[in-house]
């Protein structure tokens, strides 16, 4: 009996934690969190685990990032090697806010890097056209390839917050630019992330 009074008690705190609103001019408001720990996803913002932090009254700065890293052996001399790196930094600027959906403007820069390193069996068959015979060559090949990719972008967005919880939607342009293949555009992007609000 007691332990299930402490855990009501706990489940309440919990709830009510999650809901409490400030009162300013008797409209209530939903509570703003500094610090807001996640993750998302896009091409600006990049992806993986993310952070945000409120800077000023209306702005968030927020970072993602995340590193990949995959390794492959299989024969003794053949291998294969995979990395994946992003970074990217956002700033959210809130425009309005009614209850728990907030509209925001935001602009940003992501940093991909991708790495491959392989060695791997190539075989092929060799077809002699003067005696019509057939041989099997097979040789070890090397692969190295590096890309990085530089992002720049922004646009509008919505943000919802139920709780604790918060997540967004945000749309716009982004203009990229790959060192490694001289690739360069300018096209629409789509950003996505959940946060947990502390």
């Amino acid at each position: 009996m007691r332990t299930s009074f402490f855990l009501i008690s706990f489940l309440v705190a919990v709830v009510w934690a999650d809901t409490s609103e400030v009162v300013q001019s008797g409209c209530p408001r939903v509570v703003f969190y500094q610090n807001q720990l996640g993750a998302a996803a896009g091409y600006v913002t990049g992806y993986g685990l993310s952070y945000r932090h409120a800077i000023s009254g209306n702005k968030l700065l927020q970072m993602t990032f995340i590193p990949l890293y995959y390794e492959e052996k299989p024969s003794d001399s053949e291998y294969s090697h995979t990395g994946n790196f992003s970074i990217g930094f956002c700033v959210d600027q809130y425009l309005a806010q009614e209850m728990e959906l907030r509209f925001l403007t935001y602009y940003g820069i992501n940093l991909n890097i991708q790495y491959l390193k392989e060695r791997y069996l190539d075989s092929y068959y060799c077809y002699d056209d003067v005696t019509g015979t057939r041989s099997y060559e097979a040789h070890l090949e090397d692969n190295y390839e590096l890309g990085r990719t530089l992002t720049l972008g922004g646009g509008i967005g919505g943000e919802l917050q139920l709780g604790r919880l918060i997540g967004f939607v945000k749309v716009g342009l982004r203009a990229f630019y790959s060192f490694d293949v001289d690739a360069k555009g300018v096209m629409p992007t789509i950003e996505t992330g959940g946060y947990f609000g502390f």
